[in-house]
């Protein structure tokens, strides 16, 4: 190799270069308050690094000249800069989502469900056009003796999520959390808002006609898609917001003992929460956009 002179001018010049692109470090004393603000986002608000950087954007607490990169805060937090917090604290613990495709597609069991298999689903639902499409589903534990579950509703554009806690994972229980839905709206509001919900082939899904049929006026409130057997990738925005829910309520929960208040608060938590796919909006706010709804409409949907 050539061997050049050492010149420190030249030295110094090239390491102020190099420093412009380095995220300045958490030195004690010197970010102190932004430090513990990102620990307390992350260890009891379980936020992601990305949902951390938009909160402190949206609520200017940057301090003066300092704006760092999701890859500079995660550089922080393997480097042990974030009092408490690990890597293990993070959703997913810090690995990102991998792309598991769709699977072979399995042919129905059911006639019914068959008859309405999401290949009969409008094209345009799956590109997301169009705010009022759902995915649905029940969580719910095999190792205890109780019956009550959570019925997910989550909208396909906006992610917004409503939880609901019914007594069983029958047909019966979930048609009563529709008929709840839809006297809480009122017909017109839920036919705008609920177009159309996909769920999978589970058997408290069955009554499709009466999930379907509106109890409050003639013809029907909504229509109804089923996914294929064992292709929980064609839910893909259900199955990942009952992902979230099992970070608050582990497999295993016991759901007899979860109050109504508790379902709220997760709840809450999701729809508030800023999401990369919105481009850092929320839930509630994408949702409320989308259907130019007031705080006393959303309010009667939350309280559902």
């Amino acid at each position: 190799f050539i061997r050049t002179e050492y010149n420190a001018e030249h030295a110094q010049l090239d390491a102020e270069e190099k420093m412009k692109y380095k995220g300045p470090m958490p030195k004690s004393g010197r970010h102190y308050e932004l430090v513990q603000r990102i620990s307390v986002l992350i260890l009891e608000h379980k936020y992601s690094p990305y949902a951390v950087l938009k909160t402190l954007d949206k609520d200017e607490t940057w301090p003066q000249g300092l704006r760092i990169c999701e890859k500079t805060l995660y550089n922080w937090i393997e480097a042990g800069d974030i009092p408490g917090v690990t890597i293990e604290n993070l959703p997913r613990k810090g690995k990102m989502k991998r792309n598991k495709g769709h699977g072979s597609k399995r042919k129905h069991a059911n006639a019914e469900f068959a008859a309405r298999s999401i290949e009969q689903r409008p094209k345009e639902i799956l590109r997301r056009l169009v705010a009022g499409h759902w995915e649905g589903d029940t969580v719910y534990s095999t190792k205890n003796g109780s019956k009550e579950c959570l019925l997910t509703l989550v909208e396909r554009k906006t992610r917004m999520e409503l939880i609901i806690k019914i007594p069983n994972r029958t047909a019966k229980s979930v048609k009563d959390a529709f008929d709840k839905i839809e006297r809480q709206l009122g017909s017109r509001l839920f036919r705008l808002i609920f177009l159309s919900v996909t769920f999978d082939n589970g058997s408290e899904f069955s009554d499709v006609l009466g999930l379907e049929k509106s109890i409050l006026t003639k013809g029907n409130r909504t229509v109804l898609y089923f996914a294929h057997p064992y292709c929980s990738c064609e839910r893909g925005t259900n199955e990942n917001g009952n992902g979230i829910i099992r970070r608050f309520l582990p497999k295993g929960t016991d759901f007899a003992f979860i109050k109504a208040k508790e379902v709220k608060e997760i709840q809450d938590w999701m729809n508030t929460y800023p999401r990369r796919i919105l481009n850092g909006s929320t839930p509630l706010h994408s949702f409320k956009e989308a259907f130019g709804l007031m705080d006393i409409n959303l309010k009667l949907l939350e309280a559902c």
